[in-house]
């Protein structure tokens, strides 16, 4: 990519081409980061932090039984990883995220029977 402050990236242009640094919104979001090297971007810490799964705290209800049922949970929901494609029709790396969504619930809940 081309501009003010983005001057490296995958995608683009006209010809496909290696590049040292990543760079992008997607990047920026989700490891705080303006920028990844190249060869930094396999590293764990990299890695885990584009996993990008979170959990957010949910009150499961069965109301449709009486009495009723309630229990804390989490929804979690997130990238979980990614594959590097780099044979594309166009010669241009593809970055694939793979996402997932999953809700927990306490291994003693009610709402497990």
């Amino acid at each position: 990519m081309v501009g003010k402050g983005w001057t490296h990236g995958p995608s683009g242009g006209s010809g496909a081409y290696e590049v040292d640094v990543y760079n992008g919104w997607l990047v920026q979001f989700l490891t705080g980061r303006e920028s990844i090297n190249a060869e930094d971007f396999f590293c764990e810490k990299i890695k885990e932090k584009l996993k990008g799964i979170n959990n957010v705290p949910m009150k499961v209800t069965m109301g449709f039984i009486k009495p009723s049922i309630s229990d804390d949970s989490k929804l979690m929901a997130g990238i979980m990883g990614f594959q590097l494609h780099q044979d594309t029709f166009n010669d241009v790396p593809s970055l694939q995220p793979h996402h997932i969504w999953a809700m927990t619930l306490p291994l003693d809940s009610p709402l497990r029977r």
